[in-house]
């Protein structure tokens, strides 16, 4: 097994506080066999110079040094690097546990599979407590695109291409939409279109970090709501084949939406962004509330709360 490569892809762009804890977990991986590919994205602090003191002192680590594109063009520009036999993506502020990528080539290579599709945590920045081991679960099944789109909404299954590993062959000719926000999105539809074998297993394999200043979690880019023209086109695959997954992946957009319209008012967007929002979120959805829905509409603050004392 440890004669699989492993690339590890890392775009890196304004995380000099918590890349080194970054790559640390990476390069301390029980699995050794990797190749690490930073992708320093024209960071304007000090990342670069991060970067370049780590492939000093691991030979396993390749610095990519290159003008700032975005998220999905420094991606793309680690899957042309890429050499190895199975890709991992991980974000430059979040951390793996130190057997992550070990449980993962050994769930691909064991079940024949061309993706594995793990679970994650969430920490906030100032509250972590490393996770030091993936906890063995014994969760181990196959799905298929349709299940993938069921599984959504319960959170089963997630839109994110970290906390996963694949086959390099499964990605080849599938790349990133560039200047694209919720571009996993798109990847892993993309991905489904290649008909893989995919197995789901239940182990925390990521630490996915939350609240950090600047993220695209904590601020509203108009550019969010250009995912609805993909989001209509998946639904449209779902209404065809006529499955159960329709009703529950309308109820992961109804969430989806709400959330958008909820932020867009937080962060004062423009009232367009606002009502595009809005009008997806009544385009999707499913009549299982009634006062909710007038909540939504006209007291968003209102809602918000009230939905965040009921989970």
């Amino acid at each position: 097994m440890e004669d699989a490569v492993v690339s590890v892809i890392v775009p890196v762009y304004k995380v000099e506080k918590y890349l080194a804890e970054c790559i640390t977990s990476i390069i301390n991986q029980t699995y050794r066999n990797l190749e690490v590919i930073l992708i320093d994205d024209g960071s304007p602090d000090s990342c670069g110079e991060i970067c370049d003191y780590y492939a000093n002192v691991d030979q396993r680590i390749t610095v990519i040094h290159k003008k700032n594109e975005g998220l999905s063009a420094a991606r793309n520009t680690g899957l042309n690097k890429a050499t190895g036999d199975y890709i991992v993506f991980v974000d430059s502020d979040d951390v793996l546990p130190k057997d992550a990528i070990e449980h993962l080539v050994t769930s691909c290579v064991s079940t024949k599979s061309d993706a594995v599709f793990g679970d994650f945590i969430t920490f906030e920045t100032e509250h972590y407590k490393p996770v030091d081991t993936v906890e063995e679960k014994p969760l181990l099944q196959e799905i298929g695109k349709y299940d993938f789109y069921e599984g959504l909404y319960s959170g089963k299954t997630k839109y994110c291409v970290w906390g996963k590993i694949y086959k390099r062959e499964i990605l080849d000719g599938v790349f990133f939409l560039e200047g694209r926000i919720f571009e996993d999105v798109c990847y892993i539809n993309a991905l489904w279109k290649k008909n893989p074998k995919i197995k789901v297993i239940d182990s925390n394999v990521y630490c996915y970090r939350v609240g950090r200043p600047g993220s695209t979690q904590s601020s509203f880019d108009n550019r969010r709501l250009e995912i609805r023209f993909e989001f209509e086109a998946t639904l449209d695959d779902v209404r065809k084949n006529g499955s159960f997954a329709e009703r529950e992946f309308r109820m992961y957009l109804m969430d989806f939406w709400r959330k958008q319209y909820i932020q867009a008012v937080i962060h004062n967007a423009t009232p367009t962004a606002r009502q595009i929002a809005f009008d997806e979120f009544k385009k999707v959805y499913v009549p299982t509330v009634n006062m909710k829905f007038v909540l939504f509409r006209n007291f968003p603050y209102l809602y918000a709360v009230l939905k965040n004392k009921g989970e």
